[in-house]
């Protein structure tokens, strides 16, 4: 796994989480047949609201609509549920937000695998001792 710090932008993340959490996820910009939606659409009478769902599915208002924007993990939560060996994602919020979900899923599970790496060093140590 590489130190997330030295991953410079949105597509060396990606990458990196890809590779680190057996996934093959992707987002677009234009809606293409894609996985999951996460979009703003408009009422009836002109309020916002934001849909989040498999694009297969039809819309369960208590399921799939929002009030506000989805919150990140959200997203990659269901992208996570859907069983394929790739998943891509239409999304209309903003990559920087994803970048950084992505990001600090990295860096816990970077600083996760050293110190389990020191305690097996240090186990290992004294135990050769």
């Amino acid at each position: 796994m590489k130190n997330p710090e030295l991953l410079e932008d949105f597509n060396e993340i990606l990458e990196e989480y890809n590779k680190v959490y057996d996934v093959n996820f992707s987002f677009v910009d234009s809606y293409r047949d894609p996985d999951v939606v996460c979009c703003e659409e408009s009422t009836a009478d002109g309020y916002s609201v934001w849909l989040l769902k498999e694009a297969s599915e039809s819309v369960c208002v208590s399921e799939n609509l929002h009030y506000y924007e989805p919150r990140i993990n959200d997203v990659f939560r269901l992208m996570h549920d859907i069983h394929s060996s790739s998943v891509e994602a239409f999304v209309e919020i903003d990559l920087s937000y994803i970048a950084e979900f992505m990001y600090e899923a990295l860096c816990t599970d970077f600083q996760a695998r050293e110190k389990a790496a020191r305690i097996e060093l240090a186990t290992t140590d004294n135990y050769m001792a």
